[in-house]
């Protein structure tokens, strides 16, 4: 693959600013439905907040102080607007951002202080849900467990919290023949005990990664190596065959029946699904673990996804982040980021100029009626991932709390 240090396309910064500053017209007469992360104001504020350090404009820092406002004044007053302790729409959203305003200076908060009574309340609750065996980032467990480690690894509380959250959800693990993966009750579509889910969003390489993160606060790091590594042991026992003529794209399946061994497969190449997921777990073992074989295989499957680019092939229709466009360009960024290889970037530059050129059409038919202002599924999520195009700045972090 190539590698490259530096990459301009002018042309297309600016017509991608011109779509940013449509979008957030749009934005500012849209309201939530309630104060969630990844469709409510959370999410909007968080965009907002990352926005105004690349736009630097007012209008959009008042916008996001009044938000991140209105949401304390609920939340402290009568507790409205959030769901349980999910990092999609509940606690574990609402604490994940808070604490990344503080960390990048856009409020000033005693986190370890303050949040005392939270952090124990979503302790708890993760237990709870690991009981329930509802373990996905977005809506179970796991979601915690990313919050927790973005928190000081010097808090005695904190790296006990995900210390013993480690150790419950390596525990959780179902396994057979060295191979592992875990159920996944969080969605109404995964209640089966057999189904193993292997994308990002709520299967097995979204988890392994949040367990990749707990490294640092751990100790003994046994338990925690032998998971990761059987886990993707499983992922790639369920390698497939492609065979582009009868458009068959995808190297590895959405779900696999653990019991019967039959597969789920669909051309998806997305955020939340599909072989870019495995890539980039790979990727990371292999730097976790000094695996040659893991960043070879990486590397492998990342290249057959660049030829990926027809509607058949990813199964991509629009811009949102979860399946559409602009994830799709997020994704090739962190896959740069993590390889340095230049390809990377190309097929990050090419799902930009995608997202900028359906913007319009978009917008004049209400695409996102049903939830404008969300980050995965709505219009705050492309204007992030365009708002990271345009920035000339140090490199931005929000995507960490996509995995990316």
């Amino acid at each position: 693959m190539e590698t490259a240090n530096t990459i301009t396309a002018p042309n297309l910064k600016e017509t991608a600013r011109q779509k940013i500053a449509a979008i957030n017209n749009l934005l500012q007469v849209s309201a939530a439905y309630h104060h969630g992360f990844l469709g409510g104001n959370l999410g909007l504020l968080y965009y907002y907040f990352n926005a105004h350090k690349v736009l630097q404009l007012a209008t959009i820092l008042e916008k996001a102080e009044a938000l991140l406002a209105q949401v304390f004044e609920d939340i402290n007053e009568s507790g409205r607007g959030l769901i349980g302790a999910s990092f999609s729409n509940g606690a574990a959203g609402f604490a994940y951002t808070v604490n990344y305003l503080q960390q990048e200076g856009f409020i000033d908060l005693e986190i370890d202080t303050e949040f005392l009574e939270m952090d124990k309340f979503l302790f708890d609750s993760a237990n709870e849900l690991l009981q329930k065996d509802e373990i996905d980032y977005l809506h179970g467990a796991l979601g915690v467990l990313l919050y927790f480690t973005t928190r000081s690894k010097d808090s005695a509380t904190i790296k006990y919290y995900v210390t013993a959250l480690t150790e419950a959800v390596c525990k959780k693990a179902l396994t057979n023949q060295n191979k592992l993966w875990f159920k996944n009750y969080s969605i109404e579509r995964l209640k089966d005990p057999d189904t193993a889910d292997l994308g990002l969003a709520h299967g097995l390489s979204g988890m392994l990664m949040i367990l990749m993160n707990t490294w640092p606060f751990l100790d003994d790091r046994q338990l925690l190596e032998k998971t990761i590594i059987s886990g993707i042991d499983f992922v790639l026992s369920n390698q497939l065959p492609t065979d582009p003529a009868e458009e068959e794209f995808s190297i590895f399946p959405v779900s696999v029946n653990t019991a019967s061994n039959e597969i789920n497969s669909i051309n998806r190449l997305a955020w939340c699904y599909g072989d870019l997921n495995m890539v980039l777990l790979l990727y990371r073992a292999g730097q976790m673990f000094l695996t040659r074989g893991y960043t070879e295989k990486a590397d492998e499957v990342g290249i057959k996804t660049l030829e990926r680019k027809t509607g058949k092939s990813t199964l991509c229709a629009d811009t949102h982040f979860c399946h559409g466009t602009a994830g799709l360009a997020q994704f090739y960024l962190c896959l740069y980021n993590e390889s340095g290889h230049f390809s990377y970037y190309r097929a990050y530059e090419f799902w930009i100029e995608k997202t900028v050129v359906l913007i319009d059409t978009e917008i004049s038919n209400n695409v996102y009626s049903a939830n404008t202002v969300g980050l995965l599924e709505g219009w705050a999520g492309v204007a992030m991932v365009l708002t990271e195009y345009i920035n000339e700045g140090e490199a931005m972090k929000w995507a960490k709390a996509f995995l990316l």
